[in-house]
């Protein structure tokens, strides 16, 4: 599992699914126009920015990462302030209360005590086109192909 922060909180990425990790820049979100997407190596992917899906209210960092993965809808991006380094998890189940919350699949508690969530790309990835408009939602689809059977990434 890839663990990262963003302000003050903590979440985990299954390795599995993370393909890189790269710099977003200021420069690079002007080059893009105010645009979700940055370009990786000529591919353009799109990005989540984890800070605004989750409501964190704290500065941005001057410059972020994002984290590449390969979802279901094809490569998509999520931004975060930091990614800490790979982490040994033991997931822990969130109980009865917070099954309905389909982006979390279970959580871990970190060595200093501090519980990161872990997310599912899959799902995230779903929910956040689904919530877009249907002008925006064909333009992410059109953006982010799925990736072929048999075709190395």
């Amino acid at each position: 599992m890839r663990l990262v922060r963003i302000g003050q909180s903590y979440f985990v990425l299954p390795l599995a699914t993370t393909l890189e990790c790269l710099e977003l820049t200021r420069q690079d979100i002007e080059r893009a126009n105010g645009k979700h997407v940055a370009n990786v190596r000529g591919e353009i992917i799109p990005y989540i920015r984890l800070r605004e899906y989750f409501n964190i209210h704290r500065d941005r960092p001057e410059r972020e990462q994002i984290m590449v993965a390969e979802t279901e809808e094809g490569r998509f991006g999520f931004v975060v302030d930091q990614v800490l380094g790979d982490h040994q998890t033991v997931i822990k189940n969130l109980g009865r209360f917070y099954r309905h919350i389909q982006v979390i699949s279970g959580a871990t508690i970190l060595g200093n005590g501090t519980v990161a969530l872990i997310l599912d790309p899959h799902r995230l990835v779903r929910d956040a086109i689904r919530t877009l408009s249907p002008g925006a939602r064909e333009d992410v689809r059109a953006t982010c192909r799925p990736r072929p059977q048999g075709v190395a990434a």
